[in-house]
């Protein structure tokens, strides 16, 4: 199987949160990451923009992001 991915995603059940431009955050989960992306599982998909800012639990600050694809609740990102 070709993997085209820069780098290898971890499995992972993260809680974080997206930041929008209004000042409301989403809560999602991280179920992948690594280096260069994650994907988000989110309640309604249609609420996260294309470019935000996340916070992954462990980590301590907002990383900006930009939505790479999305399929049902799954969100893939790049960082």
């Amino acid at each position: 199987m070709d993997n085209k991915r820069a780098s290898f995603r971890y499995p992972t059940n993260r809680p974080a949160k997206i930041y929008l431009r209004d000042g409301r955050s989403v809560r999602c989960a991280v179920r992948n990451l690594s280096v260069h992306g994650a994907c988000l599982e989110v309640c309604d998909v249609n609420e996260v923009p294309d470019i935000f800012y996340v916070r992954i639990q462990g980590l301590n600050e907002k990383t900006q992001c930009q939505v790479v694809w999305r399929n049902g609740k799954l969100v893939g990102i790049s960082f």
